[in-house]
């Protein structure tokens, strides 16, 4: 999991530069262009019903928290497991209709894929 963390930084990080560098080979290997984004369009996103359980609550220095999302922490349960499930179904059904998506995975590969040099060894 770290590392599709790790993959989608990166990926998040790099679209910030894909703006200020220069298209110097044209891709045409996607079927959407940056270009085609139309400002203000809007995707729905079905996000899943998350249970608050307002019996939990904490006492800090005389005071009392209440904690509705507690149950979350217990990453082992469940219950949890099928919040995130129902989470990345909702986060992927998003990505997934981008319309530019393509566009900028095509530019991180073409910005990637340059030939590279390292230090002769034995």
């Amino acid at each position: 999991m770290n590392t599709t963390r790790l993959t989608y930084f990166l990926a998040f990080f790099f679209v910030f530069g894909l703006f200020s560098c220069e298209n110097s080979v044209p891709n045409n290997n996607s079927n959407h262009n940056m270009n085609d984004y139309i400002p203000g369009t809007v995707i729905s996103v079905d996000y899943p019903e998350t249970r608050m359980d307002t019996n939990n609550v904490e006492n800090y220095f005389s005071e009392r928290i209440s904690d509705p999302f507690q149950w979350l922490e217990d990453d082992k349960s469940t219950e949890t497991a099928n919040w995130v499930k129902a989470q990345n179904k909702a986060t992927y059904s998003y990505i997934d209709q981008i319309p530019y998506r393509d566009a900028i995975a095509n530019r991180l590969e073409d910005l990637w894929n340059y030939e590279k040099f390292s230090s002769p060894f034995k």
